[in-house]
């Protein structure tokens, strides 16, 4: 396979895609196999869950990448400034997250700041044990800004 570079990615947007939903159900299935790897789900979701999900189209950006004429992984980024990428298992180590958060940046810009709300940068919430991805965002230049912990129970904090 040739190099992939930014220009040989290209972005098709999540809502305008009527078979996008099952393509992000696939990938879903494969990211919660990996519980050391992700931060997003404590279970997997219904596929009722998964559909409103979809068509509340949660994200400032959303967009399945392609790469070759292929669907090869998503790329989101919140309204917050939070990139997310996930690359479908068939097609990973193949430099293709790293072309397509160039292209991601490159096509947008962090939001405005707001002082103690929204930084004015990109960042990336990466699961502590996910070795690949710390190692893809620290590759583009990041660096480690901070630790968070979720605590136990409905409230966040247990008696003791």
């Amino acid at each position: 396979m040739d190099k992939v570079r930014p220009d040989n990615i290209q972005f098709l947007a999540v809502r305008d895609l009527p078979f996008a939903p099952e393509f992000l159900w696939a990938l879903l299935l494969d990211r919660t196999a990996h519980p050391e790897q992700n931060i997003s789900h404590q279970k997997m979701p219904s596929m009722k869950e998964h559909l409103e999900f979809v068509v509340a189209h949660p994200y400032r950006v959303w967009n399945i990448i392609t790469y070759a004429g292929q669907w090869v992984g998503v790329v989101s980024l919140t309204y917050r400034n939070e990139i997310g990428i996930q690359i479908h298992k068939d097609y990973r180590r193949q430099g293709l997250a790293r072309a397509a958060l160039h292209r991601l940046m490159q096509q947008h810009t962090p939001a405005t700041p707001e002082p103690s709300l929204l930084p004015g940068h990109f960042v990336a919430n990466i699961a502590p044990k996910n070795a690949a991805s710390i190692a893809l965002f620290t590759g583009l230049g990041a660096e480690l800004i901070q630790v968070t912990y979720r605590l136990p129970g409905e409230g966040g904090v247990t008696s003791g």
